[in-house]
């Protein structure tokens, strides 16, 4: 059980106190436990030293990686930074549907599964299920490319998707890739206001759509809520479409039956557009820095982030992150290149044939309208030419056990979910997994946000079949973010000794750090900013239409080293803002902390030099399309401002990453800034919490108290409430100490959340402050019912 540790100085310094301690740890399982001939990384040892050479010589390995997909024009220069600002693959021309598709096709696998889909209703005679293989794949979305070019879509124009999950949603993604025309994937649950929002800021003219998805046994108006969102923007005055329209065309599904309004002059069945399509669309040959796709992201106030990602980087990053960190071998190849121990370059020397021989079924949760289902459930999968499970409903319809049952009968081997859904199966029962045989998986992950210690102990227990002192399948707990676009700190499955609630080291290539707020490395287990301090491939180049927000919200905080001495000063339009060297309290040569057994980057950093996009060096402007307008910026002085991720985290003495919650969800109790996350974990030990949120509350003596919201599970009773509040209260000052005990406890029977599954706590915020109306952003609230019971219920 985790025990509580003393608090560490320094929170005067804009620490973040770490008050939480686990130290259980799990070795990684033999690959021959679990059926397979080989872990494709198969020791720590092995990890250290590819991750050591992974940074020191980034281009080399990541050309690597690159030449195993394929480029149209190979490039010209691996990567270019010019803070903010990186290029990745220079010159490369690819295409990422070709990646996915004809490359399969041409190396003679079209006729293996690719997507194996499973419908939500469920008869007397089963769920539908329909599995489509990469030929099919080729043929269905060349057909909608050349739709979509017939309804006028260009490329560079951007596609609004607004589906459920069903096949043609990533058919569509893939069309859409195909003809060069960026997507933009909206949940098939978002709002009118979500979809109109989403429409202006990407100048989208075309939306794909379907009548209606099933959810829960019921229907979603998809349609209504397209139709919904042209009316606003009709009325708004928005002129996006051709010809004076707001939108020219909406390309229809026809899916549930459900009765829609029709516009004949802009609406479309797909049936009758896309089915008497020719199969036969060329892939266009993309430049690795154009514009893949756009995804939307909600921020606290404001309208929401159009995180862009290009082609090259984001294609190689995703696919190479989801081989490595889910083990992905393909079992239609007779040899898989692998790492050798013992190389000494990443060059094509240091990789030799292996032979392997597994068949997996990989599934991923997620919905395809986040980021988690661009890269871990088509993007990064079909390049590995792994099929790739992808399911339409609810993980309780028409009962609690769907999930275990589709894993039962498809025999899963891989399956990454949220934290979210682990506490919520943990509600709902041991009984449900426990009907089903889960003996197929072989590796389990987690992504969306921190999983609490208990939570993964029943992961690894209930659903991997481990022990309490060892796990039968490796769990890899994903750090990422949609900025990322892809897994950044995380276990590799055969290598990494795990512990729970951790992330544990960073993936390839990826150089992250535990700073304050002047941007000096904090000493372990002391809690601090977590910044990324070099590029990697596939980093998102920039909000759509607000370059300015891209650089207040990612590179105006953290500068290397104290460059700053309170922090970094602000990027702006015209110029970095960065003062000149010789104005600014710097080293020029500052060691970073001292290396531990799991820190392979203990070499002396040195400012890096400003790169332009033609190979030279030193300070030199570089000129930015802005809008309209070409914008100069200029470095005036070689050092780089950090990636600043958003999120708190700390490092233990291992040299492990353990995410604290979100900066802005730091709480300043009597001078102490404490994470919620690690309180969160210490509630959900108790074994009547379901789940918990924590958040900071107005106090009269100590300024801001803790209020915590909590779940119980079915079985347990609060009885008494008061006397229940105290009991959990006091197993949370037991568990990591007096300073964490809640202020206030609520009990509640659901949490705010998104569509994702994480909770929203600037909303739980407001309400422990008595806020009555809400100025936060709710566009992406799941159920806003729970919100209203919040506001409603009276404190106990």
């Amino acid at each position: 059980m985790p025990s509580p540790t003393s608090a560490p100085t320094g929170s005067s310094s804009g620490n973040i106190e770490s008050i939480l301690n686990e130290s259980r740890l799990f070795q990684p399982p033999t690959a021959a436990s679990l059926g397979l001939k080989s872990w494709l990384v198969e020791s720590i040892d092995e990890y250290r030293h590819l991750h050591a050479q992974s940074l020191a010589d980034p281009d080399a390995f990541w050309a690597e990686q690159a030449r195993g997909l394929h480029w149209f024009q190979p490039w010209s220069k691996v990567s270019s930074w010019n803070p903010p600002d990186a290029k990745w693959f220079i010159g490369g021309k690819t295409n990422v549907a070709y990646n996915c598709l004809d490359r399969q096709v041409q190396a003679g696998f079209g006729d293996s599964p690719a997507i194996i889909w499973e419908g939500e209703p469920h008869g007397p005679g089963g769920p539908e299920v329909r599995k489509l293989t990469y030929a099919d794949l080729l043929r269905e979305s060349s057909k909608l490319a050349n739709a979509l070019k017939g309804l006028g879509v260009k490329r560079g124009d951007v596609v609004t998707i607004y589906m459920g999950m069903v096949p043609e949603l990533p058919i569509a993604m893939l069309a859409c890739a195909r003809i060069g025309a960026p997507h933009s994937v909206i949940f098939g649950g978002f709002s009118a206001q979500a979809i109109a929002d989403r429409v202006v800021d990407a100048s989208s003219r075309v939306i794909i759509t379907c009548d209606g998805a099933w959810r829960r046994g019921k229907v979603v108006p998809l349609k209504e809520n397209v139709d919904a969102a042209v009316n606003q923007l009709e009325r708004s005055g928005y002129l996006g479409g051709a010809g004076g329209s707001a939108i020219d065309h909406v390309l229809v599904l026809k899916r549930c039956g459900n009765r829609v309004a029709w516009h004949p002059k802009r609406d479309h069945w797909w049936h009758e557009r896309v089915d008497g399509q020719t199969d036969t669309c060329p892939a266009e040959h993309m430049d690795a820095e154009d514009m893949l796709f756009l995804l939307y992201t909600s921020g606290s106030t404001g309208k929401p982030k159009g995180i862009v990602h290009t082609t090259g980087g984001y294609m190689v990053y995703a696919a190479t992150t989801a081989k490595y960190v889910f083990n992905l071998h393909n079992p239609t190849l007779e040899t898989e290149l692998k790492p050798v121990r013992g190389s000494t370059s990443p060059s094509s020397s240091s990789l030799s044939p292996h032979p392997i021989s597994l068949a997996p079924l990989y599934w991923c949760t997620a919905d395809l309208g986040w980021v988690t289902g661009h890269s871990y459930i088509l993007y990064g999968i079909l390049p590995n030419r792994v099929p790739s499970l992808v399911y339409e409903g609810a993980p309780n319809f028409p009962a609690e056990d769907r999930f275990w049952e589709i894993i039962a009968r498809h025999k899963i081997t891989h399956f990454y979910t949220a934290p979210t859904a682990i506490r919520a199966f943990m509600k709902w029962g041991d009984e449900h997994p426990r009907k089903h045989d889960l003996s197929s998986l072989k590796v389990l992950g987690t992504v969306g946000e921190p999983i609490n210690p208990e939570a993964w102990m029943w992961y690894s227990t209930m659903i991997g079949g481990g022990t309490p002192t060892q796990a039968r399948c490796p769990i890899v707990d994903t750090w990422w973010q949609t900025e990322t676009g892809g897994h950044m700190i995380t276990p590799l499955p055969g290598a990494i000794p795990t512990k729970p609630g951790s992330c544990t080291l960073p993936f390839f290539g990826i150089d992250a750090a535990i700073v304050a707020d002047d941007g000096r490395e904090c000493p372990p287990n002391v809690g601090g900013l977590l910044v990324i301090r070099r590029p990697w491939p596939g980093m998102t180049r920039g909000v759509h239409g607000d370059r300015q927000r891209f650089i207040d919200t990612y590179f105006s905080r953290v500068m290397p080293g104290g460059a700053s001495g309170t922090g970094a000063p602000p990027l702006s339009r015209g110029g970095t803002g960065i003062p000149p060297l010789n104005s600014m309290n710097f080293d020029p040569i500052t060691p970073l902390a001292a290396a531990t057994p799991f820190h392979t980057t203990g070499e002396v950093r040195l400012p890096e030099t400003v790169d332009d996009t033609d190979g030279g060096t030193g300070n030199l402007p570089v000129s930015e399309s802005v809008g309209d307008s070409d914008v100069l910026l200029v470095n005036p002085n070689p050092i780089s401002p950090y990636y600043f991720t958003g999120d708190g985290a700390r490092r233990d003495a291992d040299g492990y990453f353990w995410i604290m919650g979100r900066v802005d969800d730091v709480i300043n109790v009597a001078g102490h800034r404490l994470g919620t996350m690690e309180i969160e974990s210490a509630l959900v030990s108790h074994p009547a919490v379901a789940e918990a949120a924590v958040v900071g509350m107005p106090h009269d003596l100590k300024g801001t108290g803790i209020a915590a919201f909590v779940t119980l599970r079915p079985a347990y009773a609060a009885g008494d409430v008061e006397s229940f509040k105290r009991t959990l209260a006091e197993h949370v000052a037991k568990e990591i100490g007096a300073i964490a005990r809640p202020d206030t406890i609520r009990f509640t029977e659901a949490l705010p959340k998104t569509r994702s599954g994480k909770i929203m706590r600037r909303l739980l915020r407001d309400i422990a402050a008595g806020v009555v109306q809400t100025k936060q952003d709710t566009t992406t609230l799941e159920d806003f019912s729970i919100l209203a019971k919040l506001q409603e219920s009276q404190e106990g």
